[in-house]
């Protein structure tokens, strides 16, 4: 599954102006994705979900996101990266995302309404009523308690419902219109919540008593209130008078300055007071994500991003987010003038978080660690990760900071020479091979590093005559990572090399051995994919070019060749630390120097097809 592309989608709280023949408003709707580096813009397709015949929408973006105007119902889009006209990524996989009705907001009990009930009743039935919206088929009703607790949640088909509720508590209330009962599948539903109270002051709205400095000859007492939009502005202010120096008055939550000054019987005005500043407690948000005993998708093993999302107060000006572990270790504790935070924890756990909401000017906590709660004191909005489970690909050395591999080349080889000095022509099909062993370091968070490799090398003559010779490397590689699937690596450096000089008579069978060494830049490249987290294919190229003369057999000096292999092998992931690797191989070995006869260069080649067999491994615990 092609997961480059992770989607966010953020439907706006607003209806186009625009309608359709058929009068159905549409919403604007803005579709966000992941940004790839270096892509210059984005081919976008969006369609109709489920079976139609009509083609998608088709529009490109230079950002990593895209505004629509779509009427309610489901949709599917897909996004392809380009980089260049050559270059351009695989399309994403059809991604699904709702367009929703525009909840009503002429709606009861309003929001900070204050219900009351009959004297001596302990309860009191709550008739939650909206105007019908065009389109909706029926009506998703949503209501919560204090603390956040659901007390009910059901789709009806009328535009109310009553629901019989406890007295002196605070209560939130939500309704989404629906065009389909599957539309409740999409967990991006953001609801417009309207808080009331039954009985008593809505949570987080008191009534504050002013008191005025005591004046012997006054006849009533006027105060001055104004409240703080930030943390430096204030509204226009207000103005109340009282008989009393002591005023009740309910306020909602914020943060007040208030002055005060008396009024004589004969209507005379004292000055104002000084200013006083006062809070009144604002209220706790409630959790929209993630939910009570909510399984959170993991998408790293140490790394897991969960985006804790709560419904926004008006007078916040800051929050305060905490997460804790299963035990009571706080792990996350953070400020933010946002309603919502991305955070990382590692996969397979349980947590719990909760959220408190400051007014303007209220004096913040501190945010560092060491925090322990007892289990009686965690807040009850727990959720858990699930267990991280990654698509790898088969190269061990990917999940390991040091990484080799150990691999053998066996097949009857075709010598080829040419020998100008004593006259040897040789073309025969020997029994040959070649062991590599390679050691590698890949830096920690970073893309490059260095390889070192030893190659033993041999071939028999005649059937029972041996001979051997060995080449070292010293490379610098990088590697790149174009999708989940793939990996690309490739290494640059100096090697050592050395190739077989075997001489012999036709007529005499006298046989005698040497070797010709050179030095020169060496580069390789590799290709993996993977097909599953067992399974997946490599392919490899080498190129050497022998550029400068070490030893020859006469002393001369060598000719620069260039010698070459290509290799295709299919890999199956042994353990997280192991891949084994078997296929086939091409491999030629060219090699000269100059002959002691003037114009005449003496030859050697050697190679062909080869079984190839590796096993690539990890030389320290995976990276979690």
């Amino acid at each position: 599954m092609n997961r480059w592309l992770l989607f966010l989608v953020v439907i706006l709280s607003l209806t186009a102006n625009c309608k359709t023949l058929e009068h159905i408003p549409a919403r604007e709707v803005v579709v966000k994705f992941d940004q790839i580096d270096g892509a210059k813009w984005y081919n976008i397709l969006v369609r109709a979900y489920g079976p139609t015949s009509a083609p998608p929408y088709e529009t490109i973006s230079k950002k990593n996101e895209i505004r629509l105007l779509l009427t309610p119902g489901h949709y599917q889009i897909r996004v392809q990266a380009v980089k260049s006209l050559k270059k351009q990524s695989e399309w994403s996989d059809w991604k699904e995302f709702w367009v929703h009705l525009k909840p009503p907001t002429n709606v009861s009990p309003t929001n900070w309404r204050l219900v009351v009930p009959k004297k001596s009743a302990k309860t009191k039935t709550v008739t939650f009523q909206w105007p019908r919206v065009q389109l909706a088929i029926s009506y998703y009703f949503k209501l919560v308690g204090p603390n956040g607790q659901a007390i009910t949640e059901k789709t009806i088909k009328s535009a109310q419902v009553s629901v019989e509720l406890p007295i002196n508590n605070s209560y939130e209330w939500a309704v989404q219109p629906l065009v389909t009962k599957a539309e409740l599948e999409d967990k991006n539903i953001e609801f417009d919540w309207h808080q009331f109270s039954v009985g008593s002051p809505l949570n987080g709205v008191h009534t504050v008593t002013i008191m005025a400095e005591q004046k012997r000859r006054a006849k009533q007492y006027e105060f001055k209130f104004q409240k703080y939009l930030t943390i430096t502005q204030l509204a226009p202010p207000f103005y109340m008078k009282s008989p009393t120096p002591h005023l009740k008055i309910p306020l909602p939550p914020g943060h007040y300055q208030v002055q005060t000054r008396s009024i004589g019987h004969n209507g005379r005005e004292s000055s104002w007071g000084e200013v006083t500043s006062f809070f009144v407690k604002i209220p706790q948000p409630t959790l929209i994500t993630p939910l009570f005993g909510e399984v959170v998708e993991a998408t790293d093993f140490t790394q897991s991003k969960v985006r804790l999302h709560w419904r926004p107060i008006p007078e916040a000006a800051a929050y305060n987010v905490k997460v804790y572990s299963a035990n009571g270790d706080l792990l996350i504790n953070k400020l933010t003038d946002k309603n919502k935070i991305e955070v990382e924890l590692p996969h397979e756990s349980t947590y719990r978080w909760t959220v408190t909401s400051y007014n303007f000017g209220e004096p913040l906590p501190a945010t560092n660690l060491g925090e322990h709660l007892s289990a009686a004191a965690l807040p009850p909005a727990d959720f858990s990760i699930n267990r991280y489970i990654p698509l790898l690909l088969n190269s061990a050395e990917e999940s390991s900071q040091l990484y080799g591999w150990m691999r053998y080349l066996i097949s009857n080889m075709n010598f080829t020479a040419g020998n100008y000095d004593n006259g040897t022509r040789v073309n025969d099909t020997l029994l040959g091979g070649y062991g590599e062993l390679a050691l590698g370091y890949w830096r920690r968070k970073a893309n490059d590093g260095l390889l070192a490799t030893y190659t033993y090398s041999g071939l028999q003559v005649n059937g029972f005559q041996n001979f051997f010779w060995h080449d070292w490397a010293l490379l610098y590689g990088k590697r790149y990572l174009p999708s989940p699937h793939t990996r690309i690596r490739w290494w640059l450096g100096a090697e050592y090399e050395q190739a077989p000089e075997v001489l012999y008579s036709a007529t005499t069978s006298a046989i005698s051995f040497s070797r010709i060494s050179t030095v020169g830049p060496e580069a390789r490249a590799a290709y993996l994919y993977s097909f599953n987290e067992k399974w997946g294919a490599h392919v490899d190229a080498t190129a050497y070019y022998g550029l400068a003369s070490v030893g020859t057999p006469n002393g001369l000096g060598a000719v620069p060749q260039l010698s070459y292999s290509l290799g295709l092998l299919a890999t199956y992931k042994i353990s997280k630390m192991i891949t084994s690797m078997f296929g086939y191989t091409y491999q030629i070995e060219n090699a000269a120097y100059n002959s002691s006869f003037d114009g005449h260069t003496n030859t050697v080649q050697l190679g062909g097809n080869f079984f190839s067999f590796a096993l690539e491994f990890g030389l320290e615990t995976p990276e979690k």
